[in-house]
C-alpha cells in the first residue's frame, strides 16, 4: 500500500515537519502484523485479479463480488471479512475514496450475506479452563510457589474464567494442602481462598 499523501499549493515554513510527523502517526496507527495482513490479503486479490484480466485498484464491486465467491471455498468469513477490509485499506492509500468493497454495494453485501449462510460464521473456541481444573492446577504446586496471596489471585482468576459477576457473591474455593504433595504430615489440610478477597 501506498503512503498518505498530503497536497498544499504553498507550505509554511515548519509545515514539511507537520506532514511527516503526521505520515508517522498514520504509519503507527495499526500494528506490523495489521499491516503485513493487509499487505498480504491485497496481494492475494491482485493475484485473482490478474489470472481474470480484471483491474485491481481500482476494483470494481463485482470484480469484489467475484473475489469473494472464489475464496469462499477456501476461507472462513472472518477472513473474507479481513480480505475486504485489506482491499478498502488499499484503495484509500491509493487516494480513492470509495471502497468496491464496501457493503453500501448490493452486489457485495447480498454475496457476503449469502457466503455467511452458506459457510456459517461461527468461529471455534478454546475449550475454557474450569474450576476444578485450576484446583488440579494448583494442588499439584508446591505451597513454596503459592502462598496464600497468589492462591487469592487464582481464586479470582478462577471467577473470571467462570463468569461469576464482579459484584456477585465470590464464591469459596477449597485448595488441598499442597503440603500434603511433598509429603509433609498435614496430609489433610486445607486452605480455603475467597474469590473476593
Amino acid at each position: 500500500m501506498q503512503p498518505p499523501t498530503f497536497s498544499l499549493a504553498t507550505r509554511s515554513p515548519g509545515l514539511e515537519e507537520l506532514i511527516e510527523k503526521a505520515r508517522s502517526y498514520i504509519h503507527a496507527a495499526k500494528s506490523p502484523a495489521t499491516l503485513r495482513a493487509y499487505r498480504t490479503d491485497f496481494e492475494d486479490f491482485t493475484r485473482f485479479c490478474a489470472e481474470h484480466n480484471l483491474a485491481n485498484l481500482p476494483a470494481t464491486a463485482t470484480t469484489v463480488a467475484l473475489y469473494i465467491t472464489d475464496r469462499a471455498g477456501s476461507l472462513r468469513a472472518a477472513t473474507i471479512n479481513r480480505r475486504l477490509t485489506s482491499i478498502t485499506k488499499a484503495h484509500q492509500a491509493a487516494g480513492f475514496e470509495e471502497s468496491p468493497s464496501s457493503s453500501h454495494h448490493f452486489v457485495v453485501s447480498e454475496t457476503l450475506k449469502g457466503i455467511r449462510r452458506s459457510i456459517g460464521t461461527a468461529q471455534e473456541g478454546k475449550a475454557p479452563l474450569l474450576t476444578s481444573d485450576i484446583r488440579r492446577i494448583v494442588a499439584a504446586c508446591p505451597e513454596t510457589e503459592f502462598p496464600l496471596g497468589r492462591m487469592r489471585q487464582l481464586a479470582r482468576s478462577a471467577r473470571c474464567a467462570a463468569g461469576w459477576p464482579r459484584r456477585a457473591s465470590p464464591p469459596v474455593l477449597s485448595f488441598a494442602g499442597s503440603a500434603a504433595m511433598a509429603g509433609s504430615p498435614a496430609a489433610d489440610s486445607t486452605r480455603t481462598v475467597s474469590a473476593g478477597s
